[in-house]
């Protein structure tokens, strides 16, 4: 059955008091605006004094993804390839804010401006638990090793298991295993993460 798709824009603004990190926020905002045209769906920014602003047209389906392809998460590979070569990530690569079109093109959404949050003295992380590095989390940051770990978490829980999804959000030793494999991969690049996991899911190896 062809999955229906349903088009709308989704804006989402950001207070510029709320963030933990101003600096970081406010750098963070000005790459993504400058390097707004190769993210898809096209990112559109704004700010004023108070907030930073993002639009972007969302495509919505009758049917949520609860896993990936082998295929998609090489696409995705690519693509994260590609925007961390000019200086991009993502902060929160949970299934919910990825998805393909129909002519199997990655499209990555809610761009957060303030991934760190103070609001009410609390601070926020703002992603999702099983996608968080251990080290960020420790850190009270979000920086690029989150988006590491987020895609080896959305590639195993796609070819291997459900249940990872459980286990990196609880298991914290195998969390740490985790993070210790992937900072230790040399030459790193998205799309070689994604091969040699799936690849070592296919054999007798242990993953981590």
């Amino acid at each position: 059955m062809m999955r229906k798709f349903y088009k709308s824009w989704h804006r989402k603004s950001f207070s510029k008091f709320e963030s933990a990190n101003f600096d970081k926020s406010k750098d963070r905002y000005n790459i993504l605006k400058k390097n707004s045209s190769s993210i898809y769906p096209c990112l559109e920014l704004y700010e004023n004094d108070k907030c930073w602003t993002t639009s972007q047209e969302i495509l919505y389906k009758a049917k949520k993804n609860l896993f990936f392809s082998e295929k998609q998460l090489k696409i995705l590979s690519k693509q994260l390839d590609k925007n961390s070569k000019v200086g991009i990530f993502h902060g929160d690569l949970c299934f919910s804010n990825i998805d393909f079109d129909k002519d199997g093109n990655v499209l990555i959404y809610d761009w957060e401006i303030n991934l760190e949050v103070l609001k009410n003295k609390h601070h926020y992380l703002r992603t999702t638990s099983y996608c968080i590095h251990p080290a960020d989390k420790k850190n009270n940051q979000i920086t690029e090793m989150t988006d590491k770990f987020g895609i080896f978490a959305l590639t195993m829980i796609s070819c291997h298991s459900p249940s990872w999804r459980s286990a990196l959000t609880h298991n914290n030793s195998l969390r740490q295993r985790v993070a210790n494999y992937i900072d230790n991969i040399e030459d790193f690049s998205y799309t070689k993460l994604v091969d040699q996991i799936t690849k070592r899911i296919k054999s007798p190896q242990l993953i981590v």
